[in-house]
């Protein structure tokens, strides 16, 4: 048995303050939890000091005896609890083909990716803030958080009533409005919102959360976003940008819509700089892969868009957005044949939703292959051969809001 088993899950493995862990795209801090990209994950408790003990031994060897005896204290259990356990731990922490936890057959497991251990405390100021509420409303957030990560319209509807509902138990709950913010962004990019309302009422909640917490990044950020990419007030957003990252180096959306902005500019170079830093902080959320793929398709450098595309496409088959994007990166590079399949994959997920069906009616008259019924969805030039049809530029950014006056984006709390 190591240390004092019985009370393991009370205190830190050491009489000094328990180290924080980074693995992947993953913290674990003690007694707070295990959080992805600065989002709280939930963890049970035994998978949470499972997961504790392995980052511990930083890829050496936990022994099957060992765990039992950490996990189960005085008790006597089955190797199929254990093998419960470390399932459960696993699906948890899974993502793709990828395995962080590794099983050394007949002895035990140990982590099968690097560890960094951080010091005795972790948390980017967005997860931490994230914390700072009543237990029903983050349940709800974080159910709203869990819901959120597909951008589909109905799980992002889901995902607003959530945040709605954190809110009736918290109004004071600054992520929450900020949550709801960035779902309208998402909604404006998919075109399930009209933009002007999407403008609107994204401004709205980010001006609610600032109004609680002036210093909170991810409102901040969203702020910004909204600000460069859809009223073109560049100069605004980068300096607010800026701001968010100081506040918390490890937002990586922050990162993700500087690039947006960038982009929206044509400063093609400096984009792919801060989507690199994106993808860096955080290289397996698909917000980070998209946006590095985008950019750097935008850049001219196809073969590295479509490599990020296609790995997350073969590790990730929910993911609505890679076969768009290959069949736009191929059509591009005159794959006929590979943008062909892309597309048909694209159909097979995405069917239902026409600003994605968009992007297949564009790859099929890129590829000279669309026909009237391909580019029904797209409201576009169809199999026209404009310069501006066929050139990358048109895809930088969402079209600016038209058609109706629309509120300002003051520089807020600078």
């Amino acid at each position: 048995m190591i240390g004092n088993a019985a009370n393991t899950a009370l205190v830190p493995i050491s009489g000094s303050p328990a180290p924080a862990y980074r693995f992947g795209p993953y913290e674990y801090v003690p007694r707070e939890g295990l959080y992805r990209s600065g989002v709280a994950v939930p963890l049970p408790p035994k998978e949470s000091l499972l997961l504790q003990h392995l980052l511990h031994r930083r890829g050496k060897l936990l022994g099957h005896r060992e765990i039992e005896d950490l996990l189960w204290p005085r008790q006597q259990v089955t190797y199929a609890s254990l093998a419960r356990t470390v399932y459960s731990l696993r699906r948890t922490l899974g993502h793709g083909r990828e395995s962080y936890v590794e099983t050394v057959p007949k002895r035990g497991y140990r982590m099968a990716v690097p560890v960094r251990v951080l010091g005795s405390t972790l948390i980017g100021p967005v997860a931490g803030k994230a914390l700072q509420t009543t237990p029903t409303a983050y349940a709800h957030f974080q159910e709203g958080v869990r819901q959120a990560r597909r951008l589909a319209p109905t799980y992002q509807g889901r995902a607003i009533a959530l945040f709605e509902k954190a809110l009736a138990e918290d109004n004071d709950f600054a992520t929450a409005h900020a949550a709801i913010a960035e779902c309208r962004l998402y909604q404006a990019t998919r075109g399930h919102l009209p933009p002007a309302d999407a403008l609107e009422q994204g401004l709205r909640s980010c001006d609610a959360a600032l109004q609680i917490d002036p210093q909170l990044a991810s409102a901040i950020a969203i702020r910004a976003w909204f600000a460069g990419v859809m009223q073109r007030q560049t100069d605004v957003a980068c300096e607010m940008l800026g701001k968010a990252l100081f506040i918390d180096p490890t937002y990586f959306h922050a990162c993700c819509y500087r690039a947006w902005v960038l982009r929206s500019m044509g400063r093609l170079k400096e984009a792919v700089a801060a989507a690199r830093c994106a993808f860096d902080i955080d290289p397996h959320s698909y917000l980070s892969n998209h946006v590095l793929a985008w950019t750097l398709f935008l850049a001219g450098n196809v073969s590295e868009a479509l490599e990020i595309e296609h790995t997350l496409r073969a590790n990730h088959g929910q993911d609505d957005v890679a076969p768009v994007y290959i069949a736009v990166f191929a059509a591009h590079t005159d794959q006929r044949g590979e943008c062909l399949d892309a597309c048909n994959d694209a159909i097979r997920v995405s069917k239902e939703d026409p600003p994605l069906m968009s992007g297949v009616a564009y790859a099929l008259a890129r590829g000279q292959r669309g026909t009237s019924d391909d580019t029904r969805f797209a409201g576009s030039p169809g199999g026209r051969r404009s310069s501006s049809w066929r050139s990358r530029s048109c895809h930088r950014t969402p079209a600016p809001c038209q058609g109706r006056e629309l509120p300002v984006v003051s520089r807020g709390p600078l």
